[in-house]
């Protein structure tokens, strides 16, 4: 019964119609459907030593990379904590209010003072049609000052 159910699906599924099945030619709209329904959405990750997170709303700045390079303004007195990737509509940019949302979150929950737009990237299905923005943001704090420990 279920191996005969199987043949029924691929069928429905791959059966020609102009040369593409019903489900298929259908894909591409329920997927831009969803993508213009979404909000940005985001995901992060930590390095190094955690620490205590900040309020749901704290102040972030926003640096430029070259800020932290050997030498720059931040370099000697603050690390790379974590990243933050956003996932929004194609074209956000960092400032925009859906990005910054969620961008301080993940920050803030990170104990980040600091981020810095690392890569911005516009997201393209096979066939070139732009279903959204992917922003990457590095999270900095202030370096931590202990002693070395024995591992």
């Amino acid at each position: 019964m279920a191996f005969r159910g199987y043949h029924k699906l691929n069928f429905l599924i791959h059966s020609q119609h102009n040369g593409r099945g019903r489900f298929e030619r259908l894909i591409p709209v329920f997927s831009i459907g969803l993508l213009m329904g979404c909000g940005a959405s985001a995901a992060s990750s930590n390095v190094g030593v955690a620490r205590p997170p900040r309020g749901a709303n704290c102040d972030l700045t926003l640096i430029s990379p070259s800020d932290v390079y050997p030498g720059a303004k931040y370099a000697d007195t603050y690390e790379m904590i974590g990243m933050v990737s956003v996932d929004a509509k194609t074209g956000a940019q960092a400032t925009d209010p859906e990005v910054k949302e969620q961008v301080r979150g993940r920050a803030c929950e990170m104990g980040g003072d600091l981020i810095g737009l690392a890569s911005s990237t516009t997201q393209r299905s096979r066939v070139g049609v732009e279903l959204g923005q992917s922003l990457n943001f590095a999270v900095y704090a202030k370096k931590l000052t202990s002693a070395p420990q024995k591992y």
